[in-house]
């Protein structure tokens, strides 16, 4: 996927339905990672139904690398947006995470806990 190249309203569409829509699968992670890393301007609803979204899949992909990736961008990218709840459910998901990437996820939720 060239990311560069898709318009900032075609992105918040594509996160929207993935959210709405999509199964926790590699490519989905993937897909949804680019996407977030554009770091467009967005609904206000978006974080929220991310933060659900995560939340929803994080017991089924507590051992995948990329869905861990995707938290990681999630929480680099959105992180000065989030609100404290919202902090605190990315904490748990990571707190159950079992992947190599589980420290990185650590090092990023802490920094936003400060």
């Amino acid at each position: 996927m060239v990311k560069s190249n898709l318009p900032n309203e075609y992105v918040s569409y594509c996160i929207k339905n993935i959210l709405e829509h999509a199964t926790q699968i590699d490519n989905t992670f993937s897909v949804l990672q680019s996407l977030i890393e554009r770091k467009i301007h967005h609904e206000n609803n978006l974080l929220e139904n991310l933060t659900q979204k995560i939340e929803s899949w994080s017991l089924d992909c507590k051992k995948n690398v990329k869905f861990t990736k995707l938290v990681i961008s999630i929480l680099i990218t959105y992180g000065s947006e989030m609100d404290q709840q919202q902090i605190t459910v990315y904490d748990d998901v990571i707190k159950h995470n079992e992947t190599i990437m589980k420290r990185a996820a650590e090092n990023v939720i802490k920094q936003l806990k400060t």
